[in-house]
């Protein structure tokens, strides 16, 4: 069964990959581009049902563009996702030097913090500088950012956990992936791709994909992955999870124990498996 998430057709156009799949649609190689906003909303469809968001710098290959909706279809290049992005949000394409490895950041009109920053941007974000001087980031484009606030593009965190607790307290959002607000399976695949480990974005496919399944009889460690249907946490401990969700509207820890018997209560659902990665 086709998954839409990752189906690169929208019957009018489908990437030239799909060519002997589909019939009736033009094919076409596609179009990179770079999101140029401190987010993009993904949609299942022009104006209405966010699946998810893309962070500044991060690159879209446009397959269909529409000046009549301003809206663009086409997928994410860092995991394949689908959908439909403003054209407003997407630029040319930058060469990606270095990362944002902060929560969060600004870029400034000038190298100085006491000018007015004109954009605020996420860890995860990704820039083009020219270079690194007296403590400010130079934007192939234009902009200044604090130096104390990014990497080079290929760094690695040592441990993804560390990475996730920096959310703390960040507000829950469907479909989100910033400081802005964000959901479980967002928390997982922004911290792990910190660390340099492949992650899909929904957490069915993170379930499905992720690490290896054990039984609840094997300890639990730091970096094991809880999942319920619909839902998934971080293990910062044997018994101390870490998950952004609805119940606290924010990424949270608390006793595993805990959340596993309000989940069982309140939506019926216990824990479908563990997996450590």
């Amino acid at each position: 069964m086709t998954d839409r998430r990752l189906y690169l057709c929208n019957g009018h156009v489908a990437h030239s990959s799909l060519q002997g799949h589909v019939d009736g649609v033009a094919f076409v190689q596609g179009t990179q581009k770079s999101i140029i906003t401190p987010l993009a909303n993904l949609y299942k469809k022009p104006h209405g049902g966010l699946d998810r968001q893309i962070l500044f710098g991060n690159t879209f290959l446009v397959l269909e563009h529409d000046n009549d909706s301003g809206f663009s279809f086409g997928r994410t290049d860092s995991d394949g996702y689908v959908g439909y992005v403003e054209n407003h949000c997407l630029g040319l394409t930058i060469n990606a030097t270095h990362k944002v490895t902060a929560i969060n950041t600004h870029i400034y009109p000038a190298a100085t913090m006491k000018s007015v920053p004109y954009l605020a941007i996420s860890l995860g974000a990704r820039l083009e500088l020219t270079r690194i001087k007296d403590g400010f980031g130079h934007l192939k484009n234009g902009g200044y950012i604090p130096e104390q606030a990014i990497d080079v593009i290929d760094a690695v965190a040592p441990d993804f956990v560390t990475v996730a607790e920096q959310f703390l307290g960040v507000g829950y959002l469907w479909g989100g992936c910033s400081s802005q607000g964000l959901d479980c399976s967002a928390l997982v695949q922004e911290a792990m791709r910190a660390s340099a480990i492949e992650c899909p974005r929904d957490s069915d496919m993170q379930q499905a994909q992720m690490g290896t399944e054990f039984g609840d009889n094997e300890p639990l460690k730091r970096g094991d992955l809880i999942f319920w249907k619909g839902h998934v946490g971080i293990m910062v401990d044997d018994a101390t999870l870490l998950h952004a969700n609805a119940h606290h509207m924010c990424v949270a820890k608390e006793p595993l124990e805990k959340a596993q018997a309000r989940i069982l209560q309140n939506e019926g659902l216990d824990i479908a498996c563990r997996k450590r990665v």
